[in-house]
């Protein structure tokens, strides 16, 4: 998901007609600095439709993997991984939803322990209209201080050959102090109850 527009960085760059190549540049910087931003939060910004079972751990709480949720389609606490099928519904009025990081909480009961037993259906991600502005700083910055780095030489580029393979203009190492600083907030911890994606025939 790309967390700035085009117009946008040409704003922030103070540029008013940028060519067709500069524009070009512009839009291959814009989606390596979304990457690596996603790639250091550890998760992805993009709205999408997840299906994904959890291993409940006796306790009322679940973090799903993917945040912020948009709605709850359906639950169950009772997935049979033998056939893929979804056993009694858990009602959703019962589940409380901490949307922008992603907990479910289930007041009245306890998610049951288990392996991969909890189904649950959703939609999270962002909207292009709802990126956070912190996020979207963040990557005008990092578009504005490659674009200004690039040379005649490198100009137009979106990948740099070294030693036979090409490596992406943009990577990690491109983000500073005050930028990680700044998107850790929305940074989703390496660890903890990992959900998998499901397909269900």
């Amino acid at each position: 998901m790309n967390l700035c527009t085009r117009a946008e960085a040409v704003e922030f760059l103070k540029m008013t007609e940028p060519s067709e190549a500069q524009n070009d540049f512009i839009d291959g910087l814009i989606v390596q600095c979304s990457d690596v931003i996603a790639q250091y939060c550890n998760r992805t910004f993009d709205m999408e439709h997840r299906t994904e079972l959890y291993s409940g751990d006796g306790s009322h709480e679940l973090y799903l993997d993917n945040y912020p949720i948009i709605n709850i389609v359906k639950m169950s606490d009772d997935f049979d991984d033998d056939d893929n099928t979804v056993g009694e519904e858990i009602a959703l009025d019962q589940i409380r939803v901490q949307k922008n990081i992603g907990c479910l909480f289930w007041k009245q009961y306890l998610f049951p322990c288990g392996n991969l037993n909890i189904y649950v259906e959703y939609y999270s991600g962002y909207l292009s209209t709802d990126i956070p502005e912190a996020l979207k700083q963040v990557c005008l910055s990092l578009v504005a201080r490659k674009f200004k780095q690039s040379d005649e030489g490198r100009f137009g580029l979106e990948s740099i050959n070294v030693m036979g393979k090409n490596v992406n203009f943009v990577n990690l190492r491109d983000l500073s102090a005050h930028e990680k600083k700044t998107v850790s907030m929305f940074r989703k911890p390496p660890t903890g109850n990992k959900g998998w994606s499901l397909e269900l025939s």
